[in-house]
């Protein structure tokens, strides 16, 4: 999901730069994940990453949302991407 969410973010930093929107202009995002209840933790979008074994999610739906300046260099944006889904890691002990 961390790879999704840092795409959704250089798409929309990529849009705004397209529109011509620099330092002054903001960005916000807001993501919302559901049917998340009983299901584990697996990397999807690369089969060769590992993760152990964390057990099950403890919640059906979680909603995550960040701002960020619209001029932040794309090298820069993991922590909005952590900051967006720490509530929904959560789901899973914080892992």
């Amino acid at each position: 999901m961390m790879y999704r969410v840092l795409e959704a973010l250089a798409i929309g930093m990529a849009f705004a730069k397209s529109f011509g929107r620099g330092e002054e202009a903001t960005l916000s995002f807001a993501f919302r994940w559901s049917n998340l209840q009983g299901r584990e933790l697996d990397s999807w979008a690369d089969r060769s990453r590992y993760f152990s074994a964390h057990g099950i999610a403890m919640g059906d739906t979680e909603e995550g949302y960040v701002e960020m300046p619209a001029d932040t260099p794309v090298a820069a944006v993991a922590p909005y991407g952590v900051a967006v889904t720490h509530d929904l890691f959560a789901l899973w002990d914080g892992w």
